[in-house]
């Protein structure tokens, strides 16, 4: 029988096979919700709220409860301190959580049972509908530096797929883990009738328009993410699939 778990951990990464050593797919942020399907050693199998599936280990998940989440962390990544001041963790860009009191300038939470305090300055209450591309593209540029990892979907490093995915949603856009199920999404459009906020398949690969001739992406060429000129990045354009508007 499936059971309904949260995630416990700022990050809490998603492999594809039941151990430490098998390749990661995926990473959940903190109060992210996922479904268990079965269970072997230490490691769970997982569905998550977008259909993604793969194993995480058991003591990063949580009972599930009833919570609507009000704000998220608005910065790529941010500091949560413990009462005294220390410092706790860190959590990712897009984390979802409720605010449970407030004192001066930081809002409490609770951190897997335990009080921690974030800056009130971090984080942006949760709104309904869909952001215009001047906000997408806001939050986009945060990200340029951050490190690029395979299967990375957070703030500490970012795949391709998991950029877009992790602003988009966080913005309204719901759209699956995968570029390959991301292209999916939205309407064709040619690549002459591009426009800024516009995704960008190649093979394995997908980038977002950022302006006429510019593209920003994760890229494992570039090292992380970047903004870069479309005459730059042949090994892209020169094999363009597919572009699809999402905004």
């Amino acid at each position: 029988m499936s059971k309904i778990y949260k995630t416990a951990k700022p990050v809490v990464d998603v492999r594809k096979g039941p151990k430490q050593k098998s390749e990661l797919i995926n990473q959940l942020l903190f109060n992210e919700v996922v479904t268990k399907e079965r269970a072997s050693g230490e490691y769970l199998r997982i569905e998550s709220r977008d259909c993604y599936e793969g194993w995480v280990k058991r003591d990063h998940l949580a009972p599930a409860t009833r919570e609507r989440h009000s704000y998220f962390v608005d910065m790529p990544t941010v500091t949560l301190f413990d009462d005294d001041g220390s410092l706790i963790g860190r959590l990712s860009f897009g984390t979802q959580f409720t605010v449970i009191g407030q004192r001066e300038n930081f809002l409490r939470l609770d951190f897997d049972g335990r009080d921690a305090w974030i800056s009130e300055g971090c984080v942006r209450k949760i709104s309904p509908g869909k952001a215009k591309w001047r906000t997408v593209k806001q939050y986009l540029e945060l990200f340029v530096g951050t490190p690029y990892v395979w299967g990375g979907r957070s703030g500490f490093g970012l795949d391709c797929s998991g950029l877009v995915q992790l602003v988009f949603n966080t913005l309204g856009y719901k759209l699956p883990r995968d570029s390959a199920d991301q292209r999916r999404k939205g309407h064709r459009v040619s690549l002459d009738k591009m426009k800024p906020g516009d995704l960008i398949f190649s093979p394995g690969h997908v980038c977002v328009c950022y302006e006429k001739s510019w593209i920003i992406h994760s890229s494992a060429k570039a090292g992380g993410v970047y903004i870069e000129r479309s005459d730059d990045r042949p090994d892209i354009f020169d094999s363009v699939e597919l572009v699809k508007r999402i905004i």
